[in-house]
């Protein structure tokens, strides 16, 4: 007689460690993407340093020349709470991102009832059009619309009256946007110039 003896069942461990450090989730400079570059600031210590006015040729080529640029970056520490960085190139002071400094701008949760909405399968987690973070409730709705419906999906003009205000009189200005999809872990940016269209450049992908 074969007695067969079954083991208890053991929980199953996860095979992705936690997230450690100072994390550089996605950065945008006048209009482009900079992430891995500006990942290559971070210091041992999980700090970053660096001066704006000298950021033009850290990330050469120039992408916008003879225009003001912005540098906009999505962060956190370990598994933390986002925290936003934006700030013009005139910018002369020396900015510091760390642990001890406090953050620049931490992401609120007020953009979450887009989830428990029409649009539940999109989280926009902050959207950036020249030196102003946008909250306008109509504008996030119109974006996770535009990343839920893609069978009605149309181009969307990035321009102010879009934004419902002009953020930055006079200049052309750069816009960010930072999303993920509810099934995701991965957090998505997409970023161009005023008057430019939203289109297609991300991936429900993890």
């Amino acid at each position: 007689m074969t007695v067969i003896v079954k083991s208890e069942k053991q929980p199953a461990q996860s095979s992705v460690a936690p997230a450690q450090g100072l994390q550089v989730l996605a950065a945008t400079f006048g209009g482009v993407n900079v992430t891995e570059k500006i990942r290559e600031l971070i210091q041992d210590d999980d700090s970053m340093t660096f001066r704006m006015n000298q950021m033009v040729h850290y990330l050469a080529p120039d992408p916008l020349p003879n225009w003001v640029k912005t540098l906009t970056i999505l962060y956190r520490f370990d598994d933390g709470p986002l925290s936003l960085f934006n700030a013009t190139e005139q910018h002369s002071r020396t900015v510091q991102i760390s642990r001890v400094t406090a953050p620049i701008m931490a992401i609120q949760q007020s953009e979450d009832g887009l989830k428990q909405g029409p649009f539940a399968d999109v989280e926009i987690l902050a959207v950036v059009y020249g030196k102003k973070r946008i909250q306008t409730p109509s504008v996030l709705a119109d974006l996770a619309r535009f990343f839920t419906h893609e069978e009605q999906r149309s181009q969307i003009r990035m321009v102010n009256s879009f934004f419902k205000e002009d953020t930055w009189p006079n200049t052309w200005k750069s816009w960010t946007i930072f999303f993920k999809f509810t099934d995701s872990k991965r957090i998505q940016c997409v970023t161009g110039l005023e008057n430019g269209a939203l289109e297609l450049p991300w991936s429900r992908r993890d």
